[in-house]
């Protein structure tokens, strides 16, 4: 899975990411999926602060966690870098989303978010 299809799929699993993507691509002219990955982080995050914790959030951190156990190197980077470490400095968000993370999910952040 390439990043682009990745992506696509994220779109599916939480839908309320289909507007800012709209808006990303508007913007940018194309995918830029680690620009667009700040844009999901900056989604759980609100998601969390408004106290909502949508199911959106419980497939997206799912889903990365199906991601990490493939192997690809591209998409975890994608991950650890445009996701988790958007998240430091975000204690009330990793404090919600670090419990229902699956372990490589998990283990990932506790190697970048010491």
């Amino acid at each position: 899975m390439d990043a682009e299809e990745f992506i696509k799929k994220l779109l599916t699993l939480a839908p309320k990411l289909k507007l800012p993507y709209q808006q990303h691509l508007e913007d940018n002219g194309k995918l830029l999926p680690h620009v667009f990955m700040g844009d999901v982080t900056r989604f759980i995050i609100s998601e969390v602060e408004s106290g909502v914790g949508s199911q959106d959030v419980n497939n997206l951190l799912n889903y990365f966690e199906d991601a990490l156990a493939t192997g690809d190197k591209d998409i975890e980077n994608l991950i650890s870098v445009s996701f988790v470490e958007n998240l430091i400095g975000e204690e009330k968000t990793i404090n919600f989303i670090k419990p229902q993370s699956g372990p490589r999910l998990k283990l990932l952040m506790e190697s970048i978010l010491k």
